[in-house]
């Protein structure tokens, strides 16, 4: 057991970007992700994946072009749903927290992965629970995948705990704490030989000297 021990943050490492894959559902990750942005004054990336089996297709990333004409349905639709994620996600505080949020469409796995790949965050805080909220994905097979794949480092968040616990998910008309009560306080760093697994454990570190959370190797 291991409290923010010295000799990992000889080589501290800048965190300065994070993207939090998210749904309606998604809570514990926005909650710990906000947390470490805080902590480390970075800036987050919300990401939502629209499903293929939902009824709208086509809808590109924030950044790509898209019609302009008032009466387009795209246009409509996609303001009707960054209103719903948005309005979900200043649920959790963002005062003061710089932040985007984009919106793309197809699997979850294989789109969060190629977003991955085209922006390079220096870190992705997933939900390796109920993630997307969609079938095949709550079994945890897609964030198995991209935890797998991804070619940057990964804080997988477990599902939110059961009813015992007293966490029912945010309270009704208010902001879920982003810090204190639900405060991540233990990181588990899997380590081999490998020099990637040494790699992870610099960001672990980094983030576990950032919140004064105990790093388990």
């Amino acid at each position: 057991l291991f409290r923010s021990p010295e000799g990992l943050l000889t080589h501290m490492l800048k965190i300065d970007r994070l993207l939090i894959p998210f749904d309606l559902h998604s809570s514990l990750n926005i909650v710990y992700g906000i947390q470490i942005a805080f902590a480390l004054r970075s800036r987050i990336e919300f990401l939502h994946v629209l499903p293929v089996s939902s009824g709208f297709f086509g809808i590109p990333h924030r950044t790509s072009a898209i019609g302009s004409a008032p009466n387009d349905p795209r246009v409509s639709e996609r303001r009707a749903i960054e209103r719903r994620l948005s309005e979900h996600l200043h649920r959790f505080g963002l005062y003061g927290l710089s932040h985007t949020l984009s919106i793309r469409h197809g699997p979850p796995a294989p789109v969060i992965l190629d977003h991955i790949r085209a922006t390079q965050p220096d870190l992705v805080v997933l939900d390796v629970g109920g993630m997307l909220g969609i079938q095949g994905i709550r079994s945890g097979k897609s964030a198995l995948l991209i935890i797998e794949e991804s070619d940057v480092p990964v804080i997988s968040v477990r599902p939110v705990p059961d009813p015992s616990s007293g966490f029912h998910g945010p309270p009704s008309g208010g902001a879920l704490r982003s810090d204190g009560v639900f405060a991540l306080r233990r990181i588990l760093a899997p380590v081999n030989p490998a020099p990637s697994a040494r790699e992870s454990v610099h960001y672990a570190g980094a983030v576990a000297h950032a919140l004064n959370a105990e790093l388990h190797l």
